[in-house]
């Protein structure tokens, strides 16, 4: 059966998502930047503004996952592998790179963490990813069953539970990543099978543009005042914002344009490699220094700068191992599922 190439509107987003993911992590990643010591009132104005960007990609690039992953005619446990052999690749190659630079030492503890990154959450995002794939399946399932009706109310409880009470009271109700990546995949799920959009409809995107730019004001200018909660990934803000973007590109039509495809298949890879411990800690401080940044009056370019060159280098290195290590890995794997199952077919595609 011929692989159907996807619609590069959707492809798009996911890699502005993941420069979203990038760009904030310039300020907002581990204990971020220390604020308040003299830093150019456009460096703190910057800063704020910046604080909704990761979150605000975490949520869209779950969206895009749960709009596709409904439609599935059949769980592919390949894919589960393709992920995990990403994740169990980049967390052995740059620990080992960290022990002979001299950024991490060798132990038992570390090696056991390095070897099973999704069950030690070397990266939080990738483990609860990996297990909302996992048990997709199961939610492809329920969510079919439901008729529309409860779907709404399905999705209006998690809603206030998970995301208003927490952006409100400043506590979370009973959740945790996985389950609010979960919901994040339900309405995207929902979206995809109960609603309907005109294609090109130039009122929405108009419309849409105009919500977000107004959310993404109203969480600088009160978001100082009723704490962090405002720029949480389960924030109603930036929920909202998440929601509204996903709207938007669903509106846009651009057809299947293979550079922003290819580029947008390595988007995971870009995640895994500038998010990894060692790594973020390089470019964050040993290279771009993100803190002595802030006293830079041309901090804006410098920061857009900055976030570009981190997404261009990872997606050179991704391609590289996409191009090398994973079609090894492919072809290892592929023998195997044959000759498990007795077949001729090839389960991966490159």
């Amino acid at each position: 059966m011929q692989k159907k190439d996807r619609l590069s509107n959707f492809e798009l987003l996911r890699i502005i998502s993941m420069l979203l993911i990038v760009m904030g992590h310039f300020f907002w990643h581990g204990e971020g930047v220390a604020i308040g010591n003299g830093e150019p009132f456009i460096s703190v104005l910057l800063a704020d503004w910046t604080r909704v960007y990761g979150k605000l990609g975490v949520d869209v690039f779950v969206l895009l996952s749960g709009y596709f992953l409904i439609d599935q005619a059949e769980f592919k446990y390949s894919k589960l592998l393709k992920i995990w052999g990403q994740i169990f690749f980049y967390s052995i190659v740059f620990y080992l790179i960290a022990i002979k630079s001299g950024h991490a030492v060798f132990n038992l503890k570390e090696l056991r963490m390095n070897l099973m990154p999704i069950t030690y959450q070397g990266w939080w995002f990738a483990s609860a990813y990996f297990f909302m794939f996992l048990v997709s399946p199961i939610i492809n399932i329920s969510l079919r069953k439901l008729t529309q009706e409860t779907y709404q109310k399905l999705l209006v409880i998690f809603g206030i539970s998970w995301s208003v009470f927490p952006t409100v009271l400043s506590v979370k109700m009973q959740s945790n990543d996985l389950l609010w990546f979960l919901f994040l995949y339900s309405v995207a799920a929902y979206i995809r099978l109960h609603v309907k959009f005109e294609t090109n409809n130039k009122s929405i995107v108009f419309v849409g543009i105009l919500l977000i730019v107004a959310i993404h004001f109203a969480i600088v200018i009160f978001g100082r005042r009723t704490g962090w909660w405002m720029t949480t990934q389960e924030s109603l803000p930036i929920f909202l914002m998440a929601l509204i973007l996903f709207i938007v590109f669903i509106n846009i039509r651009i057809e299947t344009n293979y550079i922003i495809n290819y580029v947008a298949s390595t988007t995971f890879g870009i995640y895994l490699i500038h998010d990894n411990k060692y790594v973020s800690d390089f470019w964050r401080v040993s290279i771009f220094d993100c803190q002595d940044a802030l006293l830079m009056q041309n901090i804006i370019w410098y920061w857009i700068l900055v976030a570009v060159v981190v997404f261009g280098l990872s997606f050179v290195i991704d391609l590289v191992r996409k191009m090398t290590v994973e079609k090894i890995y492919f072809w290892v794997l592929d023998k195997i599922l044959k000759r498990a199952n007795n077949e001729n077919s090839t389960y991966f595609d490159n």
